[in-house]
């Protein structure tokens, strides 16, 4: 019950992306930057929405340069 009550404090927002999006934006973002899908989502997801990521990837840091994308704690 801690737990759960840990997580609803969070107030996190599940992001719906449509399959346009993850089988098109993100696979074309993971080829032009050399990602795995899995970090290119993480970067589609702040482009979309604005935001600044915070990695301390180095991979994921150039990329997200590359496209305008702050990053945190740099």
């Amino acid at each position: 019950m801690e737990f759960l009550q840990l997580l609803e404090s969070l107030e996190l927002r599940i992001e719906p992306a449509s399959t346009a999006v993850v089988w098109h934006d993100v696979i074309n973002l993971a080829g032009r930057t050399g990602l795995t899908c899995y970090d290119a989502a993480y970067l589609e997801l702040a482009m979309r929405l604005g935001i600044p990521i915070a990695c301390g990837d180095r991979a994921l840091r150039r990329a997200a340069a590359q496209v305008g994308v702050p990053v945190l704690g740099g």
